[in-house]
């Protein structure tokens, strides 16, 4: 077996993404569909997709219509390393926190929800896609 041949190919699409929170929307399920494809069917054989949402160097935003002085909490669920993560990862207020700059990255699924204030919050960042072919029938994706 030749270690230096690579016979997996792999292409990765990237998009902007953005949800709102606010009273009357306080949580957004990501969650998009994932492709391990076990078929028989010679012709996606191998084929794989994996989701990555980012939420790096994109900023979060507390809308101009939110109660000034007012706290808002979001409060990120998803899956990690050891189990189900439920923690709140960042809080703003207008006029004195308007804005956030976060580093996470989430595979597969996650629920944002505004456990406190009123909102809107604006959260932005980008939405990885992952495609991934291999001639061993082997998805070679991070799957959680």
């Amino acid at each position: 077996m030749d270690l230096n041949t690579n016979t997996d190919e792999k292409e990765q699409l990237k998009y902007f993404w953005g949800c709102e929170l606010s009273s009357t929307k306080k949580t957004y399920h990501w969650k998009p569909e994932s492709t391990d494809d076990d078929s028989e069917d010679e012709e996606f054989s191998g084929f794989c997709i994996s989701h990555l949402l980012i939420l790096k160097q994109f900023q979060v935003l507390i809308g101009a219509t939110a109660v000034q002085e007012e706290l808002n909490v979001v409060k990120l669920e998803t899956s990690g390393y050891y189990g189900v993560i439920k923690q709140p990862i960042f809080q703003l207020k207008r006029g004195t926190e308007d804005r956030v700059v976060l580093d996470v990255n989430i595979y597969n699924y996650c629920v944002l929800r505004l456990i406190s204030g009123t909102g809107p919050v604006y959260i932005s960042g980008e939405h990885v896609v992952d495609i991934s072919f291999a001639e061993d029938k082997i998805c070679p994706c991070f799957l959680m």
